[in-house]
C-alpha cells in the first residue's frame, strides 16, 4: 500500500528570469468617450493698458487742386480732392452742366479724378463733394480744353443777289482758344465804303456787279485754322426788271407844227 504523502519542502529559490516575449498585435481602438463637462471660469485677467484717445469730431473741409487746368485735345487731365473730417467723409465728384463720361473716366475713394482722351465736350465745372454725418463742404475745379477751330454756322454755298440790296454773311465757329474770323474776297477786295466785318458777320451794302464772286471765312487760332468758301452772283434779270419800273421821262414840250427837214441836217427839240 502507498503511505500518506510526506509534508511541503521549503520554497527553494527563485530562479533567474527568462527571455522577454515577443510583443503582440495591437487592439482596435476602443469607442470615443463622451465630451466631458466645462471646467470652472478662471479668475479675470489684469486690465490692458489704456488706449489712446479718440480724435476730435469735425465736420468735412474740401481742398483741391488745381482749381483750373488747361489741357489739349485727346490728353489726360487729373484733378484731386483732399477731404478732413472725424468721422472721414465720402467723396463724390460731379459735373455742374452736363454728366461725366464714366468711359473714360477714372475716381477713387483718395478723391484722385482724371480723364482721359479729353475732348471739347468734357469742359466746364466740376465739383468735389465730401459728406460725414456732422455734415458736407464742397469745392469747384474748372477744366479748359484746347482745340483747333470748327465752323458751327455757315451760310449757304451760293447765293443770288439784287442790285443795291444789303448782303449779310454770318460764319461762327468754336474753338479754344477763341478763334478770330474773317472775311475777304478770293479775287479783289471787299468794297470798303460798303463793307463792315463784327465777330464773324460780314455786310456789303448797295450790292454792285462787281461784288459779285467767291468769298472765305477763315477761323483761326493757335492751333490751327478752318476755311468756308461762298459765292455771291448778281441777279441780272432782278435788275432789269427794276430798271423797267422806272417812271418814263416827261415831255415837257411838244412841237407846235410839222418841220420839213432836208436830209442829212440836224434839228434839236426843246
Amino acid at each position: 500500500m502507498k503511505g500518506n504523502p510526506g509534508k511541503y519542502g521549503k520554497q527553494g529559490f527563485r530562479g533567474p528570469p527568462g527571455l522577454k516575449g515577443i510583443k503582440g498585435d495591437t487592439g482596435n481602438p476602443g469607442p470615443k468617450g463622451q465630451k466631458g463637462d466645462n471646467g470652472n471660469p478662471g479668475p479675470p485677467g489684469s486690465p490692458g493698458p489704456k488706449g489712446e484717445p479718440g480724435g476730435k469730431l469735425s465736420q468735412p473741409s474740401v481742398l483741391v487742386s488745381p482749381s483750373t487746368f488747361t489741357v489739349t485735345e485727346n490728353q489726360t487731365a487729373t484733378f484731386h480732392c483732399n477731404a478732413q473730417g472725424n468721422p472721414k467723409p465720402k467723396i463724390t465728384w460731379k459735373k455742374e452742366s452736363g454728366k461725366i463720361d464714366f468711359v473714360k473716366t477714372r475716381i477713387d475713394k483718395s478723391g484722385l479724378f482724371e480723364i482721359s482722351n479729353v475732348d471739347e465736350n468734357d469742359a466746364g465745372n466740376y465739383t468735389c463733394s465730401a459728406k460725414s454725418v456732422l455734415g458736407e463742404d464742397a469745392n469747384r475745379v474748372s477744366l479748359l480744353v484746347r482745340f483747333p477751330p470748327r465752323l458751327t454756322k455757315v451760310p449757304e454755298s451760293f447765293q443770288t443777289v439784287i442790285q443795291g440790296s444789303t448782303v449779310n454773311l454770318i460764319c461762327t465757329a468754336s474753338g479754344y482758344p477763341p478763334p478770330i474770323i474773317t472775311w475777304s474776297k478770293v479775287h479783289g477786295s471787299l468794297p470798303s465804303k460798303r463793307s463792315q466785318q463784327n465777330g464773324g458777320k460780314l455786310t456789303i451794302r448797295k450790292f454792285e456787279l462787281s461784288d459779285s464772286g467767291s468769298y472765305q471765312c477763315v477761323a483761326v487760332n493757335s492751333l490751327g485754322r478752318k476755311t468756308l468758301y461762298k459765292s455771291l452772283s448778281f441777279d441780272v434779270k432782278m435788275a432789269m426788271h427794276l430798271a423797267c419800273k422806272v417812271k418814263p421821262f416827261q415831255i415837257q414840250k411838244l412841237p407846235l407844227r410839222r418841220m420839213l427837214v432836208q436830209g442829212g441836217s440836224h434839228i434839236m427839240l426843246d
